[in-house]
């Protein structure tokens, strides 16, 4: 066991203590799943596009978040926003790129004022 999973297992046994002290072992599934969630969106990307974008505009897409989060392989999600009008809205972690015409639009806007 590594000195990570050393400690990994020192936290869940506290918690595990901790619910059953509590009375509230049967939450343990459920903090699981929330476990599980919150790793999993760590390295999650979303691309938003106006339409539903085709098998080649998605291999595009998918090469350029791995170039932007310099990562070899990353999970990445597909979601239509109309409101971007063209281009790609980008989120990942706590970064978003705004290659959108919706967002250039916003920039002059905010040039003028």
């Amino acid at each position: 066991m590594t000195s990570n999973e050393k400690k990994a297992s020192v936290i869940v046994k506290g918690l595990v203590s901790y619910l059953k002290k509590c009375g509230d072992e049967g939450l343990l599934t459920d903090v699981s799943k929330v476990i599980n969630k919150l790793v999993g969106e760590k390295d999650k990307v979303v691309v938003f596009s106006p339409t539903t974008l085709s098998l080649q505009q998605r291999r595009k897409a998918e090469k350029l978040v791995l170039n932007l989060v310099k990562r070899d392989k990353i999970t990445v999600s597909f979601e239509v926003n109309k409101l971007i009008l063209d281009g790609l809205q980008i989120k990942y972690r706590d970064n978003f790129w705004d290659l959108s015409l919706l967002g250039q639009i916003n920039k002059l806007m905010e040039k003028r004022n």
